[in-house]
């Protein structure tokens, strides 16, 4: 998988904004939603319902300040549990092309959606849409490069951003 790096103090302009969901990460593989690890998460077949035949990188999330609740969720019994969870998309690695163009090819169902994302129009937008993710319980920002290709490992275009830009 893709991995960022800390935001250092570069100039935003033109990257993508989007939120840095605390949830747990999940890999869609076309047929199973994995852990980080490689674990199943063995959700129910109405939660991923219309999810496509191609992988996507999401985030498994519960609600703000909720990330706790998802504990075991590969192991757990009650598939009722899934009713209040969202998988957020945020990147799909075989779809090719920049980061638009690859988000584009991310699926809309009723549990699943890609992340809503912004173009940065410098330093003072990027540290409002941070504190719009802060003041509503979220954990952060990713920028993302957006001309950049999906790239297995640690990369200099995807920044997290936790903390003001100031």
């Amino acid at each position: 998988m893709m991995h960022g790096t800390d935001y250092a103090g570069q100039d935003p302009t033109g990257w993508i904004v989007t939120e840095k969901f605390d949830g747990h990460f999940a890999r869609w593989t076309g047929c199973q939603l994995l852990t980080r690890e490689g674990a199943n998460y063995n959700p129910p077949d109405w939660f991923v319902a219309g999810l496509p035949p191609w992988p996507i990188d999401c985030e498994l999330f519960a609600g703000y300040g909720k990330r706790g609740s998802l504990n075991g969720a590969p192991r757990w019994r009650d598939k009722n549990r899934w009713a209040g969870l969202r998988l957020i998309a945020f990147d799909c690695p075989e779809a090719g092309g920049d980061w638009p163009a690859r988000i584009r090819s991310a699926p809309v169902t009723s549990y699943a959606a890609p992340v809503a994302f912004t173009v940065c129009k410098g330093k003072r937008h990027l540290n409002g849409e941070l504190r719009a993710v802060l003041d509503r319980g979220g954990e952060g920002i990713v920028l993302r490069h957006p001309s950049a290709p999906y790239t297995v490992g640690r990369v200099q275009t995807m920044l997290k951003v936790k903390f003001s830009v100031w």
